[in-house]
């Protein structure tokens, strides 16, 4: 899909990639990421997430089949995540729910997580008799993985801004639920989702040619879209960033 903005049209990626650098400099409050369709139960606390171990059980994507290499890299992705940004936390290793269950049941679990967004009560009871594995586990789920190209072009139009050129722009934007699950009850204790975006650009220094003539826009090569591990990053991030925390309310 091809979109158009003036230069100083809305443009939401580059408000996300503004505020991802403010929270890491200075942790601006204001652009903290929000949770779309937020489940909470309010017993699902900082006391209960810090007291008890957690597991990223895996990170899906609802449309295609299963590929358990990028699953589990993506699930480590998100566990980094964590350890880096909430090191208070204990986690298990996702291996470590792997090798308790068996890979043919490890499969089964992702498949039915991929193809639900939710987990059926029996297979959660597997998990909750298995041998020691931790009390939260944590799902995420790719719902969306969108890709657009957008051209941005100078506000003003007239001959004097023909030199400030148009910049060919790739985004790529994901929406990602995310499931925790409490093995002690067997409920889902938190759950919402997150939209990120990312881009790369390519400028165009002249809006005419050489010879005067008007760049034939339909020719401009984009750039390559951000990859989505990329952009998982980003809602990784978000997402970490809204676990319980000590002393909130």
């Amino acid at each position: 899909m091809l979109r158009t903005y003036s230069r100083f049209g809305k443009c939401p990626q580059l408000l996300s990639r503004l505020c991802a650098f403010l929270a890491i400099i200075g942790g601006l409050s204001g652009c903290a990421t929000r949770i779309a369709g937020l489940k909470h139960d309010p017993e699902f606390t900082y006391q209960r997430l810090h007291t008890d171990k957690l597991a990223v059980a895996g990170v899906v994507v609802a449309k295609g089949a299963l590929d358990l290499p990028r699953e589990s890299r993506r699930a480590e992705l998100l566990s980094r995540q964590i350890s880096t940004h909430r090191p208070d936390l204990k986690q298990q290793p996702t291996s470590y729910l792997l090798n308790t269950i068996g890979v043919t049941s490890y499969k089964k679990l992702l498949d039915e997580y991929r193809q639900f967004g939710f987990l059926s009560k029996a297979r959660l009871t597997q998990l909750a008799t298995s041998k020691d594995n931790a009390r939260f586990i944590f799902f995420a789920r790719i719902e969306k993985d969108d890709i657009e190209n957008e051209l941005d072009r100078p506000a003003d139009e007239t001959a004097r801004s023909k030199d400030r050129g148009i910049i060919a722009r790739t985004t790529r934007g994901l929406e990602v639920s995310f499931r925790i699950y409490d093995l002690q009850t067997l409920r889902s204790v938190w759950s919402g989702s997150i939209k990120k975006y990312d881009y790369n650009r390519k400028e165009y220094a002249h809006q005419l040619t050489a010879e005067g003539k008007p760049l034939d826009e339909t020719k401009l090569k984009f750039p390559s879209a951000p990859t989505t591990d990329t952009v998982l990053g980003f809602v990784f991030r978000g997402f970490v960033e809204n676990l319980p925390k000590k002393g909130a309310r």
